[in-house]
C-alpha cells in the first residue's frame, strides 16, 4: 500500500500539515518504510491534489482538506483519512496500520473539523 502525507518536512520524523493544500512537502511512502518519495508542492500552479493523485497513492493522511481536494481525490479512487493532527508521519501510517484511523467516505458536505 503507498500512502501520501502532506507534511512540515521532507522526512518520516516531520509533522503532518494542519492542511492539505498548504503542505510543503507530500511524502509517499511504502507501508513497510522501505522506500519513500517525497515531492515538493511548489504552488506554481499545478493543483496540490493533481500532484498527489500523479503518483496514485492509496491513501492519504491530513489534518484538513478543502472540498474540492477531497471530491477529486476520492474521485480518483484514493482513500482519505483527515482530521489527524500533531503526529509524525511515522507515528500516522503506525496508526493507520492498526485501524486506528476512520476513512473519511463524506463528499462536499463533511464532519466539522474534518475539511475547511
Amino acid at each position: 500500500m503507498r500512502i501520501c502525507f502532506p507534511s512540515e518536512g521532507s522526512d518520516l520524523t516531520s509533522i503532518l500539515s494542519d492542511r492539505f493544500g498548504e503542505a510543503k512537502y507530500f511524502i509517499f511512502v511504502e507501508d513497510n518504510f522501505n522506500k519513500y518519495l517525497v515531492k515538493k508542492n511548489l504552488k506554481d500552479g499545478i493543483s496540490p491534489a493533481q500532484l498527489v493523485a500523479e503518483e496514485r497513492p492509496d491513501a492519504i493522511v491530513c489534518g484538513n482538506i478543502a472540498p474540492d481536494y477531497f471530491d477529486f481525490l476520492s474521485a480518483s479512487g484514493i482513500e482519505i483519512y483527515s482530521g489527524v493532527f500533531g503526529l509524525t508521519i511515522r507515528r500516522s501510517l503506525d496508526k493507520l496500520k492498526k485501524g486506528e484511523l476512520e476513512e473519511n467516505k463524506a463528499t462536499g458536505k463533511l464532519k466539522r473539523g474534518r475539511l475547511l
